[in-house]
């Protein structure tokens, strides 16, 4: 989890592309949250986005994540902002603290087109396809200090085998 957070000398990521893969149960939320807060809180990353392959799991990362700021004084003097419609959870930063957002999104092929985003994180990476990357590629390309998370369990019984045109080989080739 720590490895993911690291920086550079001149302050930006020190990886482009990072991944946590484990079995269920066994913190890979926690390591999202941490790496959320850390880029939108202390780095003061103008965008982040957190994309899950359903609707459903990234609105359970969002209120787990509220939890955490709703929990801490810090956290919530910070933000001016939590909006909880449908399809555009998120929240906004104060001005003071940077004005960064965090928006939470299901993964869908254009999901991800139009937003300007430093930070990605995509939740449940067994899911994702080639399709999705192609979608969100274009998303980084101009970016300064671009950085993509990839938080998965691995397929079981429950989820279903990997999909055919899953994005999984190739980036575990690199």
């Amino acid at each position: 989890c720590r490895d993911m957070l690291g920086l550079r000398a001149d302050g930006k990521w020190s990886a482009y592309e990072s991944g946590l893969f484990c079995p269920r149960q066994n913190g890979k939320g926690v390591c999202i949250e941490a790496r959320e807060l850390f880029s939108l809180f202390m780095l003061k990353t103008r965008r982040v986005i957190h994309s899950a392959h359903l609707f459903d799991t990234s609105r359970e990362a969002f209120e787990r994540l509220l939890v955490i700021v709703e929990g801490s004084d810090w956290l919530r003097k910070r933000v001016a902002r939590v909006n909880k419609a449908h399809g555009r959870d998120g929240l906004t930063l104060t001005t003071a603290a940077g004005g960064g957002q965090l928006k939470y999104k299901a993964r869908t092929l254009h999901g991800a087109r139009g937003f300007s985003a430093e930070d990605i994180i995509l939740d449940e990476a067994y899911a994702l396809l080639i399709r999705h990357m192609s979608a969100i590629s274009p998303v980084l390309a101009t970016l300064p200090n671009p950085s993509i998370g990839y938080f998965s369990s691995p397929p079981d019984d429950k989820t279903g085998p990997m999909p055919e045109d899953s994005f999984l080989p190739s980036l575990r080739k690199r």
